[in-house]
């Protein structure tokens, strides 16, 4: 939708309603909801996108209705493109954190991703709490700091 007569002549799109019970399946800062174990795909869809990408880039802040995925985060090698919410290697480094493989990433043969045994403690004890469903972006990591006086 381009509206020409406003200044900068702003262009707009628009989704169609999605009727259906919207769920967020994945975070860009690590979260997975595990309470959905029935919905694999969405997390095996943020796998293979890093898988078919040769580990350039994941599709995360998987969200929407069924298989209807909307308003995804890509996040980058490089850190760059896509917005603040792009938070590169460490917003890759989060997802896998925090993904399991699931029978449909063993069906297509996507490689398990190494974690310490650290790691693997925390995935076999339950997600932590310090894992958010929100969406995070690198403004939220700016520390102000004070000059001494």
């Amino acid at each position: 939708l381009e509206l020409p007569e406003r200044p900068g002549k702003p262009l707009y799109h628009i989704e169609h309603y999605i009727d259906g019970e919207y769920v967020k399946y994945n975070s860009n800062s690590g979260f997975v909801d595990v309470g959905r174990c029935c919905r694999q795909t969405p997390q095996t869809f943020s796998h293979f996108t890093f898988e078919r990408s040769g580990h350039e880039l994941v599709v995360v802040d998987v969200q929407g209705v069924g298989d209807l995925y909307t308003d995804p985060q890509i996040h980058t090698a490089t850190g760059d493109e896509y917005g603040d919410g792009n938070l590169g290697t460490r917003g890759m480094a989060l997802f896998f954190h925090s993904h399991k493989c699931n029978s449909i990433c063993k069906s297509l043969g996507l490689a398990e991703f190494d974690l310490s045994s650290n790691e693997k403690k925390v995935l076999s004890t339950g997600q932590p709490d310090s894992i958010s469903s929100e969406t995070r972006v690198r403004l939220d990591e700016v520390v102000l700091c004070e000059s001494p006086s």
